[in-house]
């Protein structure tokens, strides 16, 4: 099998491992990194940052509406559940549980951050490129 840079990357940045992913839980403390939609058990996507070592809010977009068990990236910290754009709940734990429906968009982040900073991490813009049987300038 071969191993490539991009596959290590994913895995640093979401474990995937049974029920319960780690976001970040590998990745070098000093490096900065964005990713969006990663793919992780569970048929979840998963969106955020890590900065400084630091896991950023996340977006999870629940593909099948599976329970969804992440551990906490915020060790010790109570998370803010925002769904479909609403205050949900507010949870506590080394794992979070939480109930899915298909489709359905949750944002995670500390509790007591301001709702603004828990904006969906988009990668950024990419200039169209040109397919084989068309004309570049």
């Amino acid at each position: 099998m071969k191993i490539t840079a991009a596959c290590v990357a994913r895995g640093l940045l979401a474990l995937g491992l049974l029920c319960a992913a780690r976001v970040g839980a590998a990745f070098p403390v000093r490096q900065h990194a964005c990713f969006y939609r990663l793919r992780t058990f569970g048929a979840f996507l998963i969106s955020g940052a890590i900065n400084q070592g630091m896991v950023q809010p996340l977006t999870m977009e629940s593909e099948q509406g599976r329970p969804c068990n992440r551990q906490n990236p915020w060790p010790g910290q109570t998370v803010q559940v925002v769904r479909q754009g609403r205050k949900s709940a507010c949870i506590t734990g080394a794992v979070l549980r939480l109930a899915t429906a298909p489709g359905e968009e949750l944002r995670l982040a500390p509790a007591g951050l301001p709702i603004a900073m828990k904006n969906l991490v988009r990668p950024p813009e990419q200039p169209a490129r040109p397919g084989p049987n068309q004309e570049t300038r």
